[in-house]
């Protein structure tokens, strides 16, 4: 994946939690849901569209073929045409367009593919029902990369920057260590803060801060400062690492990280052990286990 491309996921991120998207009967969605599973979101535009209904119309012929597909509408205004044409096919509410431009939606029909939370696939009218059916097979078959790629392997090398604006590799860290991704404007992130806290005392913990690409933003350096201190009155032992959206992401990158929070933990010779992804309360147990 391109760092361009993880840019703009980054910025759709960033804008679900200020955006919700709509159900028809105007129910709020839970966005976030989107990057689980394999998805494909059709934007379009009705009425005044007519190249929208052929691709609704081959979404609806396409749905009982591909049933591990969620297919997706999306629109920013509801009308009594897309209600006609959509025949059973959710369809989410895009109010001024803006979850479709911070994805690069530019004209209707486009479509968008998800597996697992990365975008592998796009496709903007003209096409035609061959090469939307060939997508959805490249969807339905597709395996994404995942951190759990690397359980029982090597961790790959790694440099962030400390809150400090100083470069930490890997080597500099001590074994075994838990790797803990968390993206700074995801508000769950934050709520696991103080489980990271008391099992500092039991392994070294590094925070891996996704930073937006307009930098970090005073509050947030603030709150990441807090953890490193009340780590320290535990006696606990934890870093902070920054990793920039203006890079690309570079430690998501090397991790295949997609989702937040995500966890992995290396063991005294820097073997991955455990990965878990967007985890319950069972990965505080496993690591402890481990």
């Amino acid at each position: 994946m391109t760092i361009a491309l993880l840019m703009v996921l980054a910025a759709a991120s960033n804008l679900m939690g200020q955006v919700s998207l709509l159900s028809l009967q105007g129910e709020p969605e839970e966005v976030f849901d989107l990057w689980e599973g394999r998805w494909a979101l059709a934007f379009v535009v009705l009425p005044g569209c007519p190249a929208c209904v052929t691709a609704i119309r081959w979404l609806r012929e396409a749905k009982e073929t591909f049933p591990e597909i969620r297919l997706v509408l999306v629109a920013p205004w509801k009308s009594a045409e897309l209600l006609k044409e959509a025949d059973g096919l959710p369809v989410l509410l895009d109010e001024g367009g803006r979850f479709g431009a911070a994805l690069g939606v530019r004209k209707a029909p486009t479509l968008l593919f998800f597996v697992e939370g990365t975008l592998v696939g796009k496709i903007a009218w003209p096409f035609s029902e061959n090469l939307l059916l060939q997508q959805l097979m490249e969807v339905q078959t597709l395996l994404a990369p995942s951190p759990k790629d690397f359980l029982s392997q090597p961790a790959p090398d790694f440099q962030g920057v400390s809150l400090m604006g100083k470069g930490v590799g890997n080597a500099e860290l001590p074994k075994p260590l838990l790797l803990a991704f968390l993206t700074l404007g995801c508000a769950p992130c934050w709520e696991v803060l103080p489980v990271l806290q008391e099992l500092s005392r039991e392994v070294p913990v590094v925070l891996v801060a996704g930073v937006e690409p307009q930098g970090l933003a005073s509050e947030e350096r603030a709150r990441l400062n807090r953890f490193l201190m009340e780590v320290q009155s535990v006696g606990g032992k934890a870093w902070v690492l920054l990793d920039l959206g203006v890079e690309g992401y570079p430690l998501a990158r090397a991790f295949r990280v997609r989702r937040s929070p995500t966890f992995l933990l290396l063991d005294g010779k820097g073997v991955v052990v455990g990965a878990w992804v967007r985890a319950g309360e069972k990965w505080i147990e496993e690591i402890r286990v481990n």
